[in-house]
């Protein structure tokens, strides 16, 4: 599995069909997601820079002074020296170790109207909007009524997961659609003198720009074939007969 972002330059259909055929799956992290998903974005990158111009500050106290290529990978190299306590504090912050993706979904879920609800270990109230939620609140009902005492808890603990699960699918459909037209506008906002776009490329494009190539190979094949015919008179002959039949009476 490769991740990356959906810049243009990484989304290609020869980049799609090289990683097809090496078995290799390609994921692409949802646009302008990068600083609630990557571990260096979230709290290392501004971290390492401040201690960079820091540096840079204290060496040129005394004067304006150019940095150097070998300047500056010592000063670098010293504010990388200052951060490591941030790099867990970064996968933390990610929701990647420990493992917890309320670190990125609970600041985005939508507020909507609730037609079920329940609370978390913790306190929280999640609300899930859609049919499937009623109907897991009336099954579980039903069931607590008629289930022991012991199976009570575990019949709770399902409908408390199942509808967790509903919550996240919910709000991860709407923040990957604001994402994508987040992404939309800002492509129509870009003038030509700028490069590079995010772009999300769907099962159906990939199919459809397949078949397109196809088609082409296809019909580059047949000139390709055709011209190879044409040279010689043997082979223009045949191309004749083959392109052109006509009744074997016309030499009678």
């Amino acid at each position: 599995m490769l991740l990356l972002d959906g810049h243009a330059s990484h989304v290609s259909m020869d980049f799609v069909q090289y990683c097809q055929d090496h078995k290799i799956i390609p994921l692409c992290l949802p646009p302008h997601s990068t600083h609630y998903l990557q571990p260096l974005d979230v709290g290392i990158f501004s971290a390492l820079a401040r201690a960079y111009r820091t540096l840079v500050s204290q060496g040129a106290i005394f004067g304006a002074q150019r940095i150097d290529n070998c300047q500056f990978l010592r000063y670098y190299e010293q504010a990388r020296k200052t951060i490591p306590s941030n790099i867990s504090g970064a996968w933390k912050g990610a929701g990647l170790m420990p493992f917890n993706p309320d670190k990125v979904l609970q600041p985005l879920r939508p507020i909507t109207p609730p037609t079920a609800s329940l609370t978390d270990g913790i306190g929280r109230t999640i609300t899930v909007d859609g049919e499937a939620a009623l109907r897991i609140n009336q099954v579980v009902a039903q069931l607590i009524d008629v289930c022991d005492t012991p199976l009570k808890k575990e019949v709770l603990f399902f409908k408390r997961t199942a509808l967790t699960a509903l919550a996240d699918r919910t709000t991860l459909k709407v923040l990957n659609q604001s994402l994508v037209d987040k992404a939309t506008q800002g492509r129509k906002k870009r003038t030509a003198k700028h490069f590079g776009e995010a772009r999300v490329l769907t099962v159906e494009d990939i199919q459809a720009q397949v078949k397109q190539r196809e088609a082409k190979e296809a019909e580059e094949y047949q000139a390709k074939e055709r011209r190879s015919a044409l040279r010689g008179k043997i082979g223009f002959a045949k191309l004749v007969w083959k392109e052109l039949p006509v009744a074997l009476d016309v030499f009678g």
